[in-house]
């Protein structure tokens, strides 16, 4: 699903299935609803769960969603042994996710800095990056795309993951659902993730874009704060990706450096 603004990236879209010899389909819209950009429409019939219930109707068997500015870079195995599964539902999912730090680059983009981190934890309460989403076409399925689009219109100006955050935690049937890991919905700001589908962008800012929902989207009390969770990297370093270095710091305020022995994997187009 994709506007006539992001064709160029749909068509980077299609060469990257095609290379893996992917079954796929893309459909241009006139427009997208607001909860997913803040230029959208108030129609919900342009909305996530509208188009992926379409879908799943329209084919008749489980469906990959992606962004249209999201790239395959290798097989999906995973989403293959999905579909041959009984889970209903999976998608990335912050707070299962033992080590999610994000880094970004900064200032002329030599080094990157720790930017941030989801350090709840929850198995069962969903905070989702949504670019990449299965979806199983079994009434559970169903009754969840319906609660996320009731969420959409109850909560309006608020993006759309949220609203399916909220959709799952409160509204969800009974139902199995799978956190897919991050190599599966690889945003750019994972350099230490060996991408195999690919979001190679950094998210647009979203401040003053959307509506907060804050802590409102989960049961509190199935979370636990605080985690201890996993750090690629130590939160107070300069990571030197060309060097392969780290730039630990020191006490008389200089940088130890370091070398890197994890691999990883910069965004390309």
């Amino acid at each position: 699903m994709f506007t006539a603004s992001y064709r160029l990236k749909a068509e980077r879209l299609a060469a990257s299935l095609e290379r893996l010899g992917l079954a796929h389909a893309l459909f241009e819209m006139p427009q997208v609803h607001r909860s997913i950009s803040g230029r959208g429409s108030d129609d919900v019939a342009f909305a996530k769960p509208r188009f992926i219930g379409d879908m799943l109707r329209r084919f008749g068997k489980p469906i990959l969603y992606v962004d249209a500015d999201i790239v395959f870079r290798q097989p999906p195995s995973l989403i293959a042994d999905l579909c041959a599964s009984d889970i209903d539902f999976a998608v990335y999912n912050w707070l299962a996710d033992a080590q999610n730090d994000a880094w970004m680059p900064i200032g002329d983009g030599r080094l990157w800095k720790f930017y941030f981190a989801m350090d709840a934890l929850s198995d069962s309460q969903l905070a989702a990056s949504g670019a990449v989403q299965f979806w199983n076409g079994t009434p559970p399925v169903h009754e969840l795309l319906a609660a996320w689009e009731k969420a959409l219109v109850d909560f309006p100006g608020v993006q759309d993951d949220h609203c399916l955050d909220f959709a799952f935690n409160h509204r969800a049937p009974d139902m199995r659902a799978r956190w897919l890991p991050k190599e599966y919905a690889r945003y750019a700001f994972w350099m230490y993730a060996d991408p195999v589908i690919d979001h190679p962008d950094f998210p647009a800012p979203q401040a003053g874009q959307f509506a907060a929902l804050g802590m409102k989207r989960v049961d509190a009390s199935k979370i636990t704060m605080p985690a201890r969770k996993l750090h690629p990297f130590p939160r107070d370093a300069l990571v030197d990706p060309a060097n392969r270095l780290l730039l630990s710091p020191q006490p008389d305020g200089s940088r130890a450096a370091i070398p890197l022995a994890r691999p990883l994997f910069l965004p390309r187009a």
